[in-house]
């Protein structure tokens, strides 16, 4: 099963869970996720798609039915060429959304609510006899040590301080696969990154997402160079007191482009350095409460701080440059 935005919903993770387990089914994430669809600690996860052709069928090897539910076929972000699907493997998709249906290059794809769908499939479908699946190995212990610290360490603390009711608004780009290891996502509606890919959406998407759902608090995941693509939102949040916990990890460096430098064979691109730039200091100037912690247990304690109070606070934390991981 390929889980994507569509079902991330009450309905669609019931159906996709039940589904899953029924038919003894590995769940991947579909490549470049808007959304959480599936619970992260759930035996049958196996962590998100990459985001090229070759790579994405290779995961599908063995294989002779990849089920697609509410997501596009697929968000190819790395261009390599290679086999849409390992030879014998049929693809069936169901998407609301005819023109992504359209634009499937494989597969048969069916219009519909795939949640409605995964519901449906669940509850009609006959067990397939098999074993239930074992656990994902754990994942490795985090290396902690400072005073920079490594993205795991960072989400993390970060996992340690949310609750089942937080919401996180994701843009920090270079960490869009090691999150669905790290962070326990329990419930539908807890993770949204950009749909579109493009930059400077978190920031004032966690404000929106904030103001759409008082009842859930929402923590906001920031590189420091996707922050500056927006950061007069925290003007917006500090003049209406919406209660954001906005986490920006500080790499001094456009981590995130210069990673897809390399892979374009580009590494020595320019514009890729970020020095100088004092976050906690521009957020004080907006009226936030902003402070730099110095460790990642400073980061769980002042996150569960910001998330006890009715009012935004920016946390600044030190991540490791590429050179130094």
């Amino acid at each position: 099963m390929v889980a994507g935005p569509g079902i991330d919903t009450p309905a669609g993770w019931d159906g996709a869970v039940r589904l899953a387990e029924k038919l003894s089914l590995p769940v991947w994430v579909a490549p470049s996720p808007a959304r959480c669809p599936f619970p992260t600690r759930h035996p049958n996860f196996r962590g998100i798609l990459p985001a090229s052709i070759p790579a994405v069928a290779s995961h599908f090897e063995g294989h002779d039915l990849i089920v697609a539910l509410g997501a596009p076929i697929f968000m190819y972000h790395e261009f390599a060429d290679g086999d849409y699907l390992p030879a014998g493997a049929e693809l069936w998709a169901i998407t609301s959304d005819p023109d992504e249906a359209a634009r499937s290059p494989v597969g048969h794809i069916l219009i519909g609510d795939p949640a409605e769908a995964a519901g449906r499939l669940a509850d009609t479908i006959a067990g397939a006899g098999r074993p239930p699946l074992p656990a994902r190995e754990p994942f490795s212990q985090a290396d902690t040590a400072g005073p920079a610290f490594t993205e795991e360490a960072i989400m993390d603390a970060v996992n340690a301080a949310k609750t089942d009711s937080t919401v996180i608004a994701h843009e920090w780009t270079s960490t869009l696969v090691s999150v669905w290891d790290r962070l326990e996502i329990t419930r539908p509606g807890s993770m949204y990154l950009s749909a579109a890919g493009g930059l400077g959406w978190g920031l004032p998407g966690a404000i929106g997402l904030q103001l759409g759902d008082p009842s859930r608090r929402v923590v906001a995941l920031l590189g420091d160079g996707a922050v500056h693509y927006s950061i007069s939102g925290l003007w917006t949040a500090a003049q209406h007191n919406i209660p954001v916990v906005f986490v920006v990890a500080r790499n001094s460096e456009y981590r995130a482009l210069k990673e897809f430098s390399r892979f374009m064979h580009d590494p020595d691109a320019p514009g890729m350095e970020l020095p100088g730039m004092d976050i906690p200091g521009i957020a004080a100037s907006y009226g936030i409460q902003s402070q730099h912690v110095k460790s990642p247990a400073d980061l769980t304690h002042a996150i569960k701080d910001g998330l006890s109070s009715d009012q935004p606070h920016l946390i600044e934390i030190s991540q490791r440059r590429i050179a130094d991981s």
